[in-house]
């Protein structure tokens, strides 16, 4: 009784992960190794499908939906301290539809959050290059700098997304 209990209390108290890899790679060596009848054997298979099932359950239905919903608070979080405005979080999910219709209700393509970014600079540091391209065309300002004096090249620089600093260099006057 007290194995059964363990085997259904396990999930709780070790991250799913490593449950998994403890179940895939310590669990068969068990039984490769146990010296006895067919019908130990047998029980030691079922015990181990049914942790298997039991973690593959707390990880797709517990886990991700769990962490999926803290990522949410902590990206809400992040929009709200850094004022971000509504074209810079499109511009750094690279959603371009939501910028076009932003910019044809006049949002301003320059303004920046709490630390000076810009929708140019999150399109940039997320390496997406149809956003820069559209934000580019549309007349972000290729020079604006951040509080700390980095420009979206500089950014996309840093996060070393190497082919939209080409892009921000080719519109750049040096």
């Amino acid at each position: 009784m007290f194995a059964l209990l363990k085997v259904l209390l396990v999930p709780f108290f070790i991250p799913i992960k490593k449950l998994l890899a403890l179940t895939l790679v310590v669990l068969p060596s068990l039984v490769a190794a146990k010296e006895g009848s067919l019908a130990e054997a047998a029980v030691i298979g079922a015990a181990q499908g049914i942790i298997i099932g039991v973690a593959a359950i707390l990880y797709f239905f517990v886990w991700k939906p769990l962490k999926k919903k803290r990522d949410e608070i902590k990206q809400q979080k992040t929009i709200v301290n850094n004022e971000l405005t509504q074209l810079i979080v499109a511009a750094s999910e690279g959603d371009d539809m939501e910028i076009k219709r932003l910019l044809s209700e006049g949002e301003d393509i320059n303004a920046s959050g709490k630390l000076g970014e810009t929708a140019l600079m999150m399109a940039a540091k997320n390496d997406r290059r149809t956003t820069v391209r559209l934000l580019l065309k549309s007349g972000a300002d290729v020079y604006a700098k951040t509080a700390k004096g980095n420009t979206a090249r500089d950014i996309a620089r840093q996060h070393k997304k190497l082919v939209v600093a080409d892009i921000l260099s080719e519109n750049m006057n040096e």
